[in-house]
């Protein structure tokens, strides 16, 4: 057997499918006036000459500064939370990259070895993400230092950047639950949360996938929809602001 999963297990039908890229078709545009909207604002602005050429200079700063995050990650007090969340959200953005060109391009690569290997890192990633979440919650609203300001734009990203990961794992487990799937070793967090659903049969456990799933697209593309108008959108903003920095 060559290792690999059912993508879109228990959710494949034409109906769950036109009705899920019609979504998200709808959050990209969305999206995608936002990001003209802060396309329009940058360059009203006045052209300075400050800012261009010294290319490889700037990549580079954009490179250590926003891709490693090696500023925040050199401070102790968030140095820790913050590596948690920025690099598991990476490595699953990279997992569902891998789903994407597998399913929607038919470039067949998230099997064998390596799809185990893409498997053990996002689970262990996300939990990073769940755990990081749960460190700056309670930095946040717990210890309270002077310099760290809370509003409600804090609260919307942290509890949907767990909520999704909570929900990525619940699916997981109801799959594993139900299809007895014999690679479920390299999905350890996964594994766990199917131990919760013991006492349901198999198709108890595709009906509640089919609910969770649901659920869980809805609020993707939410997320992907408000990116663009919420403090996420500072990950986007700072890049530039270091590729640009004169």
């Amino acid at each position: 057997m060559t290792p690999t999963r059912e993508i879109m297990w228990n959710v494949g039908s034409l109906g769950n499918v036109i009705a899920m890229y019609g979504l998200m078709t709808l959050s990209l545009t969305v999206a995608a006036v936002g990001l003209f909207r802060h396309a329009q604002l940058i360059t009203s602005g006045k052209a300075d000459r400050e800012y261009e050429g010294r290319f490889f200079d700037r990549f580079r700063s954009l490179f250590v500064g926003a891709l490693l995050q090696r500023k925040v990650v050199e401070r102790r007090s968030i140095g820790i939370t913050h590596t948690l969340i920025y690099f598991g959200f990476l490595v699953l953005l990279f997992t569902t990259t891998m789903v994407f060109l597998d399913h929607d391009l038919g470039i067949h690569i998230y099997q064998g070895d390596f799809y185990l290997g893409v498997t053990l890192l996002s689970d262990l990633f996300g939990l990073g993400v769940i755990i990081g979440c749960g460190l700056a919650a309670h930095r946040r609203w717990i210890a309270k230092p002077d310099l760290l300001h809370s509003a409600r734009a804090d609260s919307y990203l942290l509890w949907m950047l767990a909520l999704l990961c909570l929900q990525g794992f619940l699916l997981e487990g109801l799959r594993i639950h139900a299809t007895n799937d014999p690679w479920a070793a390299y999905s350890p967090i996964g594994n766990l949360f199917a131990g919760l659903f013991w006492g349901l049969t198999p198709e108890g456990a595709k009906n509640l996938h089919f609910g969770i799933w649901w659920f869980h697209t809805i609020t993707v593309f939410a997320f992907i929809a408000l990116t663009p108008y919420s403090k996420f959108f500072h990950v986007i903003a700072s890049a530039a602001n270091l590729f640009f920095n004169p």
